[in-house]
């Protein structure tokens, strides 16, 4: 090989494997994850605790940036369609009821929903997964 072709497949792995090191340590912080689904950090925060488990609370505390894989685990768990991200309110008038009906239908169904009494007491605004699962039982 001439020393112009090894100079060039040089530069073409190091491109490489520098694209490939910043595809896979590719982070994102807490606050970005949380405007995606239009919440505040400590929304977040109370979803990572309640409604996922790959995730220990302990080391979410400790994180200020998550990887690729942990945003995925997340995105996975609480679900990707951020129109669904709906609080009591909203999901008691998309089903066209009220909230006392609504509250009395959830803690019937807790575990047919995937919800604890706690998670449905202690939040307001629900990831779109457990929104939809809601709508679904309330049919």
């Amino acid at each position: 090989m001439s020393d112009n072709s090894t100079q060039n497949l040089f530069a073409f792995i190091a491109l490489f494997i520098f694209l490939l090191i910043a595809f896979f340590s590719k982070k994102k912080s807490k606050l970005a994850i949380a405007m995606e689904y239009n919440i505040s950090k400590p929304t977040l925060s109370k979803w990572v605790r309640l409604f996922q488990s790959e995730i220990d609370i302990k080391d979410w505390r400790k994180k200020r940036d998550l990887s690729a894989s942990e945003v995925a685990v997340l995105k996975s768990c609480f679900g990707a369609d951020q129109s669904y991200v709906l609080s009591k309110k909203q999901i008691a008038e998309m089903t066209g009821s009220n909230y006392k009906t609504v509250s009395a239908v959830v803690k019937l169904n807790l575990n047919k929903i995937g919800l604890t009494l706690d998670a449905w007491e202690s939040c307001n605004v629900f990831p779109p997964n457990i929104s939809r699962k809601i709508i679904e039982v309330l049919g």
